[in-house]
């Protein structure tokens, strides 16, 4: 009687922990995921911003704001650096990440060529007037492109946390059968033992 409680509750030991490793996995990969969906959020942030000090920029020539578009464009390398980093484990993320890396480059090609231009002449050319729709579309297809990739990410995220409630559901299905092993073959034991 007492190897039969002693392996089922070292059985339940095993499946618990085994289980509880699961419930940790799923809870990391719900963490990167979030991490994943809140830095494609800041990478729309940091190129907002720096389109906002380059048009600012341009209307006030303040040194200041040329400073402020280059840190935000280095943010959002950075942060958009990261993203791909932490979707390498996923080649459709990687492919993504391709595309929306050539309209990062597209956007910030076009403000500094528009940069160029204006340093080099000190006024507000035509062409860079002409062209400032050209930067509206950049932008909305870089917007769109990282709500596609959010949207992705948040069915991936639903199925993370899914996953997390299994295993902690299992985990507690197994706790309970533990503890209810171990008051019968307890009860058991006393029994056999009193006769």
């Amino acid at each position: 009687g007492y190897l039969i409680a002693f392996l089922l509750l070292l059985l339940s030991y095993i499946l618990t922990f085994s289980s509880a490793q699961k419930l940790i996995e799923q809870a990391n990969w719900v963490n990167h995921t979030s991490e994943v969906i809140h830095d494609l959020d800041n990478v729309i942030a940091f190129v907002t911003r720096a389109e906002s000090d380059f048009r600012g920029y341009f209307v006030t020539n303040s040194r200041y704001l040329l400073a402020d578009y280059y840190s935000s464009k280095s943010n959002a390398d950075s942060t958009f650096k990261r993203v791909k980093n932490l979707t390498m484990d996923n080649l459709e993320r990687r492919i993504d990440m391709d595309s929306l890396s050539k309209l990062i480059n597209k956007k910030f090609t076009w403000m500094n060529n528009g940069l160029s231009i204006f340093d080099s002449t000190n006024i507000l050319s035509n062409s860079v007037l002409i062209n400032s729709n050209q930067g509206l579309i950049v932008m909305r297809q870089l917007e769109d492109y990282i709500h596609k990739i959010q949207k992705a990410e948040k069915n991936l995220l639903k199925t993370r946390t899914a996953n997390v409630a299994k295993y902690s559901r299992i985990i507690k299905i197994i706790n309970i059968v533990s503890i209810f092993l171990a008051i019968i073959l307890t009860l058991y034991s006393v029994v056999t033992f009193n006769k």
